[in-house]
Order: structure tokens, then sequence, then C-alpha cells
């Protein structure tokens, strides 16, 4: 009788320690019971985990923190109370920012929490600790130029939007402005002199002297000659060892400041004036780039034509200045309140909207449509720049201001 009593209370005690024994891991392993896994997906970043069995399981609490890079903007919290529910998708990740997430399983007795996985994108880059004023892009290369003005040099960094590589370029000469042209070169513009520069590594090419008094205005290439115009509308014309090959005075053509640009698949140029002036003026050359006659363009809406923003797409087809795009007979197609870029097959362009809320918007060329849409963090920018690459990627960089007083460069990379 005592034997079987013993054997009965043994039985006892073994149902008891297994029905209060915990489904899964036990909530006293000091190992956090499930590794946070990151997949990038379509449309946002899948974070997914193992379902904890826990008895005393309250809930996933599941936090997004941004990596501080003058802005914090970008924490978020998800709540999860069901315990089968192992994975959620991160639709609205912050803007050009590296974040970290970490889970913390929430039970009646402890938090359990993961290690924190940072998550930064393909394309997303921080150049730190410089004080890059210039965001200057040349899609024809693959480049972005940051460039760091100092008082007698212009320091140069490169990014490579195909490669992600970043390099140290060449110390550039000081200039009013700096432009990239359609043959990749970049133009380091003085008001007495244009330095030339190579698109691929910086380095010094040749020298475009000013042979007047007058200050250069601006600089566009065709066909194996550059074209400068002065502020007395005279327009210079060198070949690109830096040989001053003819001075075509343009006046009377009236107004101030001349933009001259290059139209594509074409012996054309165009300018127009700054000032609003009711004539824009078109300058025609011959088969071996040298200016043989201009004429004039007067229009009732002649206001669109003015600005020292003026481009032209790479198809010839498109004109945008003043906030306006037009067709390749100066027609009004479309305004936009904002600086735009055309892409280098001229199927879309891009600009920034600032209101009801800051976003990149791309359109097709085409109907001038949206296609797509990137909201950009509210975080303290002091400067954006933007582009579209030779394979339909979107390029956005922003900086803001830290309390070192550098303003670092962030890079982002976005498919269309």
């Amino acid at each position: 009788m005592i034997k079987l009593n013993i054997f009965i209370l043994l039985i006892v005690n073994i149902c008891f320690l297994a029905c209060n024994e915990p489904e899964s891991t036990p909530e006293n392993n000091n190992e956090f019971p499930v590794q946070l896994q990151l997949h990038p997906v379509d449309g946002g970043l899948e974070l997914s985990w193992q379902e904890a069995k826990l008895k005393s399981f309250i809930r996933y609490r599941l936090n997004r923190k941004a990596i501080n890079i003058g802005s914090n903007i970008g924490d978020t919290t998800w709540t999860i109370d069901e315990y089968a529910q192992t994975k959620i998708i991160d639709k609205n990740l912050p803007f050009t920012t590296p974040i970290t997430y970490q889970l913390t399983i929430e039970t009646q007795s402890r938090n359990l929490k993961s290690d924190e996985v940072s998550f930064r994108p393909k394309g997303l880059l921080v150049l730190e600790n410089m004080d890059l004023t210039d965001f200057i892009p040349n899609p024809m290369l693959n480049k972005i130029y940051f460039i760091e003005r100092l008082q007698n040099e212009q320091r140069s960094t490169i990014f490579d939007d195909k490669t992600e590589e970043i390099t140290m370029g060449n110390t550039l000469s000081t200039g009013s402005w700096i432009e990239c042209q359609n043959n990749g070169d970049v133009a380091v513009i003085a008001s007495d002199k244009i330095n030339i520069y190579d698109g691929i590594n910086l380095k010094n090419k040749t020298e475009l002297i000013n042979p007047l008094s007058q200050s250069f205005t601006s600089l566009t290439w065709q066909n194996g000659r550059y074209y400068a115009m002065l502020e007395n509308y005279t327009i210079c014309v060198y070949d690109e060892q830096g040989n001053l090959l003819q001075q075509f005075d343009t006046n009377p053509f009236s107004g101030q400041s001349l933009i001259l640009r290059a139209v594509p698949n074409s012996n054309k140029l165009l300018a127009f004036v700054q000032n609003g002036s009711e004539q824009a003026m078109i300058v025609n050359l011959d088969a071996m780039g040298k200016i043989i006659s201009h004429s004039y363009y007067t229009s009732s809406s002649i206001f669109y034509f003015k600005g020292n923003n003026m481009k032209i797409s790479p198809n010839g087809k498109y004109i945008f200045t003043n906030n306006t795009i037009l067709n390749q007979n100066l027609g009004r197609i479309k305004t936009i309140e904002s600086e735009i870029v055309f892409s280098p097959n001229s199927k879309y362009l891009i600009y920034i909207t600032q209101s009801p809320k800051k976003e990149a918007h791309i359109l097709e060329t085409e109907n001038f449509s949206i296609v797509k849409k990137i909201q950009i963090d509210k975080m303290n920018v002091s400067s954006i720049g933007y582009y579209i690459t030779q394979n339909d990627e979107v390029i956005i960089s922003t900086s803001s201001f830290l309390n070192n007083g550098k303003r670092p460069r962030i890079i982002a990379k976005y498919k269309i």
C-alpha cells in the first residue's frame, strides 16, 4: 500500500511540472528567445521573428529609432498583442536616415529585448565631418561632386552613383559657380576666366580666357565647341583646347545677364534674359560650330522667358525657365513652382514640392503625369539636391547643420 501511494504521488508531481512548463522557450532563459530579421521588400522593409509561446505573454513591442544625424525624426513604436503575429512591413521608412530596430517581448514577469539591428538601404550613404556646400550632379558620367568652398580653393568629393564609391577629387579653382557641360566636362566660371575640368577625376583640362572687360555670364558646349556669353551680349567661341575662335556681337539684344544654352540634336543655341525682356534669341551655327546668324523671338507669353536656371531636356524637346516648361516652339506646357531636372533619356523629370508636404515628384514627360512620389523628412535640412541617373534611379541628397558647424551630406537612391 505504501509503494502504491508513492507511485501515485510521483505521477502527480510529474504531471504538475509538465502542465506548468512554458510551451516553448523558458522565461528564465538569460538569452533572448527570438531573433529579429530584416528583409527589404517592395514597398518597404519586412521585419520578422520567431513566435514567443509564453504563458505570461502580454505583447510584442517593436521600436524603430533614427540614427541621430542632426535629427531624431523617424522614431516609431508598434505594439502587437497577438503572439502568433510574427511579421510586419515598415512601409514608411524615414527618408535618408539610417535606422535601428529592437524587438521587446513584454511578459507578466519581465521584458525580453533583442539586440538592436541596424538598417541602411543600398544607396544610402552619409558623408560626415565635412562642410559640403555644393551638390553638382553629372548624370552623363554617373557622378556627383560635393564641393567644400574655402577662401582660395574648392575641395571636391566625388560620388559614383553606379558603384557607390566615394573618392577625393582634385582641388578646383575659385569661381562664381560650377556647371556640368553636355560633354561631361565640369566648368568653374569666374568673371574673367573659365576653368574646364575632366568630369571623371576633376583634373584640369584647359582654361578659357575672357578677351574683354565684361564678365562671363554663362557657358554651354555643343559639338566640340564652347560658347561663353558675356555681359555685353558678346558670345565667345572656343575649341576644347581653350583657343578663342570667334567673337560674335549679338547687339541690339536687350536685357540683363544672358543665359545661353545649346539645343541638343541641332545646330542652334538659345538665350533668354533674366529681367523679362520681350525677346528670346536663337543663334544658328554652321557644321563647324561657327556662329553664322542670330534671330529674335517675341511672344505674348514672353513672361516665361527669363531666369538663370534655364534647362533644356537632352532630347531638345522641352525647355524649363522661370518655373515653366515650354515646348520646342517656346509655347507653354506646364507651370511647376520648383526647380526641375530632366532625366538623361528625357523620359522623366523631378522636382521638390514644399506644400502641403515636402516630397520629390517624378513625372513622365510624355503626358507630364506623376509616376512616383518620395516623402522627405521634415528635418532641419539646409539644402536638397536631386537628379535622375542613366538607369532611371532617383538620387536625392540632403544636408543639415550640426552643432559642430559641419553640414554632413546624406545620399539616398530610389528606383522609379
